[in-house]
């Protein structure tokens, strides 16, 4: 028969995170222009009550790092989905 310490994994999960927050930050962490611009594909899903259609799309990003460690973030997505029901506009 095993037997099993009670109590260990609270202790070795509290040592793995006093690690990552003490660990020194990564060199894609560092700020090294004071903005950012990023932009993406995406695919736009949607919910069945939706009655819309998934559609591709895309997705920009931007960051401005401001003093004191203060930064402005925005993000915009795009897609254009369609009407999955035919009779959609129709009165």
């Amino acid at each position: 028969m095993r037997t099993y310490r009670v109590g260990t994994c609270g202790r070795e999960l509290a040592l793995l995170a006093l690690a990552v927050c003490v660990a020194s930050p990564l060199a894609a962490q560092e700020r090294r222009y004071l903005g950012e611009l990023g932009a993406a594909a995406v695919y736009q899903s949607f919910d069945g009550s939706a009655k819309l259609k998934s559609a591709p799309g895309f997705l920009l990003r931007g960051g401005l790092w401001l003093p004191i460690n203060f930064s402005v973030e925005g993000e915009a997505a795009f897609a254009k989905p369609k009407a999955e029901a035919d009779d959609v506009g129709t009165d």
